[in-house]
């Protein structure tokens, strides 16, 4: 293998890395959203309910 084709394959790993790292923030976040407006959803639901 020549010296481009570990440079390229480095590049791939970085980018496959980065794409990951992105993935489980997005899956982060809208985990911690749902869960959020949940949360809400109930306490709204419990108020009308007492009414």
């Amino acid at each position: 293998m020549g010296k481009n084709d570990w440079i390229q394959k480095g590049h791939f790993a970085m980018i496959g890395t980065l794409m990951t790292i992105v993935g489980l923030i997005f899956l982060f976040y809208i985990g911690s959203s749902l869960i959020n407006s949940t949360k809400r959803y109930r306490q709204y639901a419990i108020e009308v309910a007492t009414r």
